[in-house]
């Protein structure tokens, strides 16, 4: 759960260097969609699916920490550095996967998780 929410911190900084990032956002669902082979899962998630917003911000600042200093390498290729980190993403969901997590149920996590981490960032 704790990699979900650095890797969703992760993309929230990156997806702040776009124009429209909330476009950017649904743009990089699609592309782990492709990736995963698959659609987040659409049903019911449990009270305790997520972490509360207080643990999710905590994680989330470590990713956008990360994407700070691996982005001042990649300052002119933030492009490229998404199309990295989408696939760092959806190929960690693949071996999870292996080992026992269900892809669409993770996709799905971390699709809220990303969604929590974006409005928590836009207000800030």
């Amino acid at each position: 759960m704790k990699a979900l929410q650095v890797y969703s911190g992760m993309l929230v900084e990156v997806l702040m260097l776009f124009q429209k990032p909330d476009e950017a956002l649904e743009a990089s669902y699609e592309s782990l969609s492709k990736i995963l082979g698959c659609e987040p899962f659409e049903g019911a998630l449990t009270d305790k699916s997520i972490p509360p917003l207080y643990v999710i911000d905590r994680e989330m600042e470590r990713g956008r920490d990360i994407s700070r200093r691996t982005c001042e390498e990649w300052v002119d290729c933030a492009y490229d550095f998404h199309g990295v980190l989408i696939q760092l993403i959806g190929d960690s969901i693949l071996f999870w996967e292996q080992e026992g997590a269900w892809r669409s149920e993770t996709f799905r996590l971390f699709v809220e998780i990303t969604n929590k981490s974006m409005a928590l960032e836009m207000a800030a």
